[in-house]
């Protein structure tokens, strides 16, 4: 699979906004709400060969998973909101309640801020949940906090 992903996601020569993404996802010093916004918003500018429902419809190639629903209620995701930086956890709760298939969440949880754009979960554009990598661990769970 790594092919595959190179042919659909190549950065061997980024463009300039995604360059822009990368660079501004590696100075990041810290994983405040501020600092996911400003990954968020380059992310969202970026101009990725593979972006949104592509980003979805390749996670679930890869997986194999449904596209309409979740499997087992221990499994979770995680993701970043672009706008307002976030940290969300998705699990089959949250998921079925908001009509977020599986394929779309594994799918935010893995873009990369200047290679994948970004995924749209339920009413939010989301990227990956571990950036920035030296911040804390996810802990709002959209499911409790009613933002859903």
């Amino acid at each position: 699979m790594p092919g595959l992903f190179a042919k659909l996601a190549p950065v061997a020569h980024p463009n300039l906004s995604q360059k822009r993404a990368q660079e501004i996802n590696l100075n990041v010093k810290d994983g405040s709400p501020a600092s996911i916004r400003a990954i968020g918003r380059a992310a969202l500018a970026a101009d990725n060969k593979l972006n949104g429902d592509g980003i979805g419809r390749l996670a679930w190639l890869v997986t194999g998973d449904s596209r309409t629903d979740w499997p087992v209620a221990k499994m979770f995701t995680t993701a970043n909101d672009c706008y307002t930086g976030e940290r969300l956890v998705v699990g089959q709760a949250v998921a079925r309640r908001n009509g977020i298939p599986l394929a779309h969440a594994a799918a935010a949880s893995s873009s990369l801020p200047g290679a994948m754009g970004s995924v749209l979960l339920g009413q939010r554009h989301c990227m990956d949940g571990g950036m920035p990598g030296r911040g804390p661990t996810p802990t709002s769970s959209p499911g409790r906090s009613g933002r859903w």
